[in-house]
């Protein structure tokens, strides 16, 4: 296959100093992958790196182009919480990215390792790898976080990696649009040219070979460079050309992910349960699936909490699933059908036992102790928002009224709710919209680099003016981006 109607796309990496979308956007290009790279700030937080936000501001500010983005997504660290940093990030930093593409084409669990093979210092056989499976279920537990958090997603891989390393991602990929790299003409090595030369020699003419599992009419790009193209465009610090990856998107995606109008991906159909599970129900955020009954098995993905698992039995405090795999059977519980709840006449509260705060659990989860120890015995999880009904504090453990502790750095005294506000009447001449994304940044100026105002929150509703060149102009006179928000209904 080829891509039709394509357009050139450029992306960019961390090693890119500074780019000129002008350059691209003159040359022919219709949009830019920018890479979402980490650093850390002062405190130890995982943040945006400053090359990448600016990147991302100069092409949504500076040019007419897509602004997409894609992110490594590393095996040696956990897939979950990396899919949640790009989503919470995204949304954080109010930058227009219409879409991110998870960049999958790791196979080394040893980073030193691999950098002593590529340089020669060691064979590169001997650098450690991820097995198929653990490759396969990393990306795929990735990919399915990242969607269910920002959905405008999709997977950058190819068949050769795909074959050679984790076969069994054929069996998820239908699921995601993909981009695809391949090389079948390209300089032999990196020479300096203009667009123009570019598109007059070095387009692919040739099709794209696909894993088994890229279906043709979900590949949006293919990648037909790698880093052999030096163009206008991208520049080191000292202002000097850099070699770029190019390739060809779609016009009609494109079009598509600008005006927030792509088409879902059909999602799997849920398979039917052997008339003999049970189902169960996860009690924990998230909890492992392993392909033996035993904790040091190898892990094949999370189940979330309120999953329902189909169990076919419990044996020796493992629960065996109907597709062989196998959970902790105290992180499970029987799903029963809710019983109609009559409340009485004159209800009663709950007695709060005497002498003991209330305190609000602030993390995901956190372990419940016999003792105040971190070698005691773990008792179960508290989590967060539950409230714990604390007795006393003393050398940093809190001890509860059923006799068991807790780290007290990981809970809060609990506060009085604030009473609910009166809606105010919306201004005369605005429009009621919703905020849709966690928090979204308001501006004073119609500009990704204006000054910050504030935070606006999901379900918050904001009186709109106007909309124009894709910012919402507020009653207060500041400034939101109109994709992150939505009529009110």
């Amino acid at each position: 296959m080829r891509i039709l109607d394509p357009v050139l796309v450029p992306d960019v990496s961390i090693w890119c100093d500074h780019i000129n979308p002008t350059e691209f956007e003159d040359g022919g290009c219709g949009s830019v992958v920018v890479g979402l790279y980490a650093s850390f700030s002062s405190t130890g937080a995982k943040v945006l790196s400053p090359v990448s936000r600016q990147q991302c501001i100069d092409v949504a500010t500076k040019s007419s182009m897509v602004l997409q983005a894609y992110y490594w997504d590393d095996i040696t660290q956990d897939p979950i919480q990396q899919a949640d940093w790009v989503a919470q990030t995204i949304q954080s930093e109010g930058l227009p990215i219409k879409w991110v593409w998870a960049d999958q084409e790791q196979w080394w669990t040893d980073w030193t390792a691999w950098q002593q093979g590529r340089s020669g210092t060691i064979p590169i056989s001997t650098v450690p790898t991820g097995s198929p499976t653990f490759i396969s279920n990393h990306f795929q537990n990735f990919n399915t976080e990242l969607h269910s958090k920002f959905p405008q997603s999709g997977v950058y891989t190819n068949n050769g990696f795909v074959t050679t390393w984790a076969p069994g991602m054929n069996a998820w990929l239908p699921l995601y649009r993909s981009w695809v790299p391949q090389y079948g003409k390209q300089p032999k090595e990196a020479t300096q040219m203009t667009w123009a030369q570019l598109s007059a020699n070095w387009l692919p003419n040739y099709d794209i070979v696909l894993a088994s599992g890229q279906l043709p009419e979900l590949v949006m790009g293919h990648q037909f460079t790698g880093d052999s193209c030096i163009l206008p465009g991208s520049y080191s610090v000292n202002n000097v050309l850099l070699p770029l990856d190019v390739s060809e998107f779609s016009k009609a995606f494109l079009d598509a992910i600008r005006a927030n109008s792509v088409n879902p991906v059909p999602g799997p159909t849920p398979p039917t349960p052997p008339s003999s599970a049970v189902d169960y129900v996860v009690m924990y955020a998230r909890i492992n699936v392993r392909a033996q009954p035993d904790g040091n098995s190898t892990w094949v993905r999370y189940a979330v909490m309120n999953e329902v698992l189909h169990v076919v039995n419990i044996s020796n405090g493992w629960a065996k699933l109907t597709d062989g795999t196998f959970v902790f059977a105290a992180y499970i519980n029987l799903k029963t059908p809710a019983a109609p709840v009559t409340p009485p006449v004159n209800p009663v509260p709950t007695p709060v036992p005497p002498a003991t705060d209330g305190y609000v659990v602030m993390y995901p989860r956190i372990n419940v102790r016999a003792q105040p120890s971190g070698n005691s015995t773990f008792v179960r999880f508290a989590m967060k928002g539950e409230v714990l009904q604390v007795v006393n504090i003393s050398n940093g453990w809190a001890q509860l009224a059923d006799g068991t502790y807790v780290f007290a750095e990981y809970i809060d005294l609990q506060t009085a709710a604030t009473p609910t506000p009166t809606p105010t009447p919306a201004p005369a001449g605005t429009v009621a919209y919703v905020v849709m994304y966690a928090r979204i940044n308001v501006r004073a100026k119609p500009v990704s680099n204006s000054a910050f105002v504030r935070f606006a929150v999901k379900g918050e509703v904001l009186h709109v003016v106007n909309i124009a060149n894709g910012w919402a102009q507020l009653a207060d006179g500041t400034y939101v981006f109109a994709d992150y928000i939505q009529k009110q209904a």
